[in-house]
């Protein structure tokens, strides 16, 4: 066989399976964010800080690799995603209206075990480039693994219905 052909052959075996892949760690989304791009990701048993900072427009989250021993070692080999833009690492990032929504539900001191829904992609700002996964939507869970609460972020098109009507009543 031609060399052409084996490229593409073993391009198609590494991405196919990616590209079907539901759940991902949070070390495999900061070592190898370039495989996650385009593909939504869901990242399981991890935690998440009760803080977030807003970072160059973005309103960026804490993610941990799980439970607080747990937590403190994953810092050390890249299991932790801190809540501002980073050149070095996947930043998950939040849109203003799940922002708002996820600082209602949550307290600044706490950490919470969550399952996250996401779709990574590399963007450039002011001559940097860095990975970002666009969060939309976070399920809180209990001890047992169970979800006991779910935020979304809203789709686009719910936003400019809304948008839509808010006009529609401002102007009547």
């Amino acid at each position: 066989m031609n060399r052409p052909l084996w490229c593409v052959l073993g391009a198609v075996i590494i991405f196919v399976p990616i590209s079907f892949a539901d759940t991902v760690s949070l070390q495999d989304v900061n070592n190898f964010p370039e495989l996650y791009a385009g593909f939504p990701v869901e990242v399981e048993q991890v935690t998440l800080d009760g803080r977030m900072k807003k970072d160059m427009g973005f309103y960026c989250l804490g993610i941990g690799a799980g439970g607080a021993a747990k937590e403190r070692k994953a810092r050390d080999r890249e299991g932790y995603a801190a809540p501002f833009l980073n050149m070095e690492r996947v930043t998950f990032v939040a849109d203003a209206l799940l922002a708002k929504k996820l600082l209602d539900e949550m307290e600044e001191t706490k950490t919470y075990q969550v399952k996250i829904r996401c779709a990574v992609e590399r963007i450039q700002e002011v001559g940097n480039v860095y990975w970002i996964a666009r969060v939309s939507q976070i399920d809180f869970c209990a001890s047992d693994g169970s979800i006991t609460k779910t935020v979304r972020a809203e789709a686009p098109g719910e936003r400019d219905a809304k948008g839509a009507d808010t006009a529609k009543e401002r102007s009547e």
